[in-house]
């Protein structure tokens, strides 16, 4: 096997044939400008060192396709370094500019419209303007005393009822202390009169029916009594209403 590698390296030698030298050939007009001959294109094959074989050839072009790789990452590492030097130039120089562009490059994803959405509220209320606030403050206090009115009236109406029940209660007892003691103040005193003087009569009928008056009196006083105040609820909110601005 050696014998026939070494046979073999050696009619590879022999076969490779040097190229004549590329000279310079006088021009045909005798000027003074010489021309240069160009290489054969098939010289260069031969100038091509054939490759080695065996083992320690193997082994070689391992080596030089390892420094190929090692120098093409080299230049690839160059190139990364170079670009991202001239991003930071360019941040430096363009701050604001280069976040939005970088904002404006990065593909929004499903994580990323959900931060983007829990992020967005905050930084829309700080760029909102004196005349929305202001829009948003009037509006609130035209729907806070929209409130304010509707249940003063609502208070009005439950207010109103009661007073109209115990109006009504009050009407009747003085609608029938009124007759009882027209009719029943006649018929006493006849009776009485029949006993004693008539004057006496008359006065006892008329005390017992101030007793019955006073009574009632005293019944309808205690339906008045239930009424706690003008719009109670009403005026509780409304006090409510400045410290709730002053957000209390």
């Amino acid at each position: 096997m050696a014998r026939r590698t070494r046979a073999r390296r050696r009619a590879s030698r022999r076969a490779v044939v040097r190229p004549p030298p590329p000279g310079h050939v006088p021009d045909r007009c005798g000027g003074g400008r010489a021309a240069v001959r160009p290489a054969h294109p098939e010289h260069d094959l031969v100038r091509r060192r054939a490759p080695p074989r065996g083992r320690q050839g193997t082994d070689r072009a391992a080596d030089a396709a390892h420094r190929a790789d090692g120098a093409d990452a080299d230049r690839a590492a160059a190139v990364r370094a170079d670009r991202r030097g001239a991003v930071q130039r360019r941040r430096a120089l363009h701050p604001g500019r280069a976040g939005t562009e970088h904002a404006a490059r990065r593909p929004a994803g499903p994580g990323h419209a959900r931060r983007g959405g829990a992020v967005s509220a905050p930084e829309k209320e700080r760029t909102q303007s004196v005349g929305e606030l202001l829009g948003d403050v009037t509006r609130d206090m035209s729907t806070l005393f929209r409130q304010e009115i509707d249940l003063a009236k609502a208070e009005l109406r439950e207010e109103a009822t009661q007073a109209g029940k115990a109006g009504g209660m009050l009407g009747g007892a003085a609608l029938a202390g009124f007759l009882t003691v027209l009719f029943v103040s006649y018929a006493a005193w006849w009776g009485l009169s029949n006993v004693m003087d008539q004057g006496w009569a008359a006065l006892i009928v008329a005390a017992v029916w101030a007793v019955v008056t006073a009574i009632l009196l005293a019944v309808g006083r205690n339906k008045l009594r239930q009424f706690r105040g003008v719009l109670p609820r009403t005026q509780q909110t409304a006090r409510q209403v400045p410290n709730a601005l002053r957000g209390r």
